[in-house]
């Protein structure tokens, strides 16, 4: 029996239960990230604790961190598979509002790399969008502040030799187990570059397991090499263990780890420290904590005033309890931006999302007497309203007006009618 054809057969099987239990199936790069972390083969194993239940928390976990990411990057270069529509939808829903027809229905976040000191910087004479250009303008004052931040400078001093590194470098650097657990001082005492080395555990585990996070320490030997040398150093690890959020962000890629595990006393642990104390930073509005190591490794800044609109018609469209049925919309800009332009945001908009009419003074009066009476009750969100007697209701009116007023009903029906064309108007509406 072929054992190999014998695991695929189980993985998919598995994959297939995933997809019943999500009522959608796995995106081809989460599979093969959950596979790459080995939480497959240990759903698979009988004589693991992890259970196919935390195989789809984990899966679960990586498609909601999928999901916040996508307004930043978009769907390229991350974890999002072709067939998940929904977060295509999201990509391409996020244009620029001054670019495009149809204005931005969800935040995306931009980024823009600085001048590294290796590199010549050629600064275009006119503005294709003079909007964008503005706030990457005044990103770049902003960043130049930060930069002169000690412990910023303090930490590219020591381990970037006072510089900046490609996403390349940093994305090797953020995967190294060695940076994870050995101290600034390992690798200046052994010679180990910071930048530039290859690690890789040869005993013991590392990112520690959900047992060890908890329960007891993470401890075995890493091999390390670089241009110059190679050697194995023993690591041990005491819970709780640190852990941090972090993008990168490359051109037309990006890398992020939602909950990277380290010792606090490691190279990244004195990253992650900075990273934490987002309060040094409050001109960033405020810098979000995995923007920092992105900042400090690559010099790459989240541009500060772009403007963005933010509103989700798709939850007025879902049943049940993520139903939302008031959904406001936010236009966040900058204080610079001209009302004109503000303006232009928000006509585009209304184009792309209009809503119903304001109700005559009539039927406005109508759905206002029938609400407040005590006997209506709503059954459910967007529901509408329970009335137990229509003839009742239309005697009450018609007594608060003279005869011959011309907001008296004749007819019941009639009466029922306005009453639920205000109602589609006020509480349903998105048209």
């Amino acid at each position: 029996m072929d054992l190999r054809h014998k695991d695929t057969r189980q993985e998919e099987d598995l994959r297939r239960w995933l997809a019943r239990r999500r009522k959608k199936d796995v995106p081809q790069p989460i599979w093969e990230k959950v596979k790459r972390d080995g939480h497959v083969d240990k759903a698979l194993d009988p004589n693991d604790p992890y259970m196919r239940e935390d195989l789809l928390d984990d899966v679960k976990e990586l498609f909601q961190f999928a999901y916040q990411m996508v307004p930043l990057l978009g769907t390229q270069g991350l974890v999002t598979g072709r067939d998940d529509r929904y977060l295509q939808r999201q990509n391409e829903a996020s244009v620029h509002p001054f670019s495009a027809d149809k204005p931005i229905h969800k935040r995306r976040m931009l980024y823009m790399p600085l001048q590294r000191q290796d590199e010549a910087s050629v600064v275009p004479t006119s503005a294709v969008d003079p909007v964008r250009k503005r706030a990457e303008a005044f990103t770049l004052y902003l960043a130049k502040m930060v930069a002169e931040d000690s412990l910023v400078k303090q930490f590219r001093q020591r381990v970037l030799g006072g510089g900046t590194v490609s996403y390349e470098e940093a994305v090797a650097f953020m995967e190294s187990p060695a940076a994870a657990v050995f101290s600034l001082e390992w690798f200046e005492e052994n010679g180990v570059p910071f930048i530039g080395h290859k690690a890789r555990v040869l005993e013991g585990e590392w990112p520690p397991g959900e047992y060890f996070r908890v329960m007891g320490r993470s401890e075995g030997r890493i091999k390390v090499e670089w241009d110059r040398g190679e050697l194995i150093s023993s690591f041990e690890g005491v819970p709780p263990f640190r852990e941090l959020q972090v993008l990168l962000v490359g051109q037309g890629s990006g890398w992020f780890r939602n909950e990277l595990a380290l010792l606090e006393d490691s190279v990244i642990g004195v990253l992650s420290k900075l990273a934490q104390q987002t309060w040094r930073f409050p001109e960033w509005g405020p810098l979000d904590i995995p923007d920092i190591p992105m900042f400090v490794l690559m010099g790459v800044a989240r541009v500060v005033g772009e403007p963005y609109i933010e509103y989700d018609v798709e939850s007025l469209k879902r049943v049940g309890p993520f139903r939302r049925l008031y959904q406001p919309i936010t236009i966040n800009v900058p204080p610079w931006l001209s009302a004109e332009n503000v303006s232009q945001v928000y006509k585009s908009l209304k184009k792309d999302l209009p809503t119903t009419p304001q109700p005559s003074p009539r039927r406005l009066a109508l759905y206002e007497f029938v609400m407040k009476q005590p006997e209506v009750t709503v059954p459910s969100e967007g529901g509408k309203p329970n009335v137990p007697s229509w003839a009742a209701l239309l005697r009450s009116w018609n007594e608060a007006f003279p005869a011959g007023h011309e907001w008296r009903y004749d007819d019941r029906r009639n009466f029922r009618r306005d009453f639920l064309k205000a109602f589609n108007q006020i509480v349903n509406y998105y048209r």
